[in-house]
């Protein structure tokens, strides 16, 4: 499986990630937006993604992630065309014949419930896409409001006609193409739509009002629990991407005392299944 994570232009702006008692002095213990959809990419089993950004975020999150290699992934980069249908065509080569996973950059998922929901969302044929509940949200449609119950969450998962029915359709931001992709898919009796598990946090980075928003929660679910809502490193530990060795070559290269102590707190953990490490 293919991922394509389409970066929002606020990916590239820092979370508050695990604080202990003392402040942070620096911006190398915060999260990236980006680390959430990234996460759910590996949650999903996903390690071959094709990161889609402007020009100015691009850049930075290159520098960030680089190739992706050492939490087992590989990384590519690729600028954000106002077409996404012609931004499929360039990649076909890459995508043909292979299923692939969409991510949107600017809803933001996290919880130990979301690694089993993604898993179950996987099919080998049709496509899925995970919603979340919005009471009394009004949607208009041919002019006429009416109420709409569920909205996208930023995660879709298609089979491997991906790129010949992305064809079929007029060129369009990525937005309305995979709009129109999911009628194609409910035309043919073959969309599953997966209500959010409401233990999953869903979190929204779509205007700096709403960043605010959530930069205060994860910083205050992060101080509450003691742990990171979420951690690349700490994922990819779980799901074996990474040895005993390159995890300690991980913790080695961290550059932040407080992150560093963290992850050296996880792979206790890790060491020892069953147990929390203090």
């Amino acid at each position: 499986m293919k991922g394509i994570l389409l970066a929002g232009p606020l990916a590239t702006h820092r979370l508050p990630l695990f604080l202990d008692e003392e402040p942070v002095p620096q911006a190398a213990n915060l999260g990236m937006v980006c680390d959430f959809p990234l996460a759910v990419l590996l949650q999903a089993g996903v390690r071959d993604i094709q990161i889609l950004a402007s020009a100015d975020p691009l850049a930075l999150l290159q520098a960030e992630y680089g190739n992706g290699n050492s939490l087992g992934l590989n990384l590519n980069y690729e600028l954000m065309l106002n077409d996404f249908v012609e931004q499929v065509e360039r990649l076909k080569d890459w995508l043909t014949d292979q299923s692939v996973a969409v991510v949107q950059g600017e809803v933001l998922l996290a919880g130990e419930a979301l690694t089993g929901q993604l898993q179950s969302a996987l099919r080998s044929h049709g496509a899925s896409a995970l919603v979340y509940a919005v009471p009394g949200k009004v949607a208009g449609e041919g002019g006429a409001a009416r109420r709409a119950s569920v909205a996208w969450c930023g995660v879709s998962f298609f089979d491997t006609r991906f790129v010949e029915w992305v064809r079929r359709l007029a060129p369009a931001p990525a937005a309305k193409v995979l709009g129109d992709l999911y009628r194609l898919y409910l035309q043919e009796g073959s969309l599953q739509v997966l209500p959010l598990d409401p233990e999953v946090v869903c979190l929204d980075a779509s205007t700096s009002e709403a960043l605010l928003a959530t930069s205060l929660f994860v910083q205050a679910w992060e101080q509450a629990t003691g742990r990171k809502l979420v951690c690349l490193e700490e994922i990819a530990l779980r799901q074996g991407l990474v040895d005993s060795a390159a995890w300690d070559q991980l913790v080695r290269q961290e550059a932040c005392p407080q992150k560093r102590r963290y992850l050296q707190r996880i792979g206790r953990e890790q060491a020892q299944p069953g147990r929390r490490a203090a």
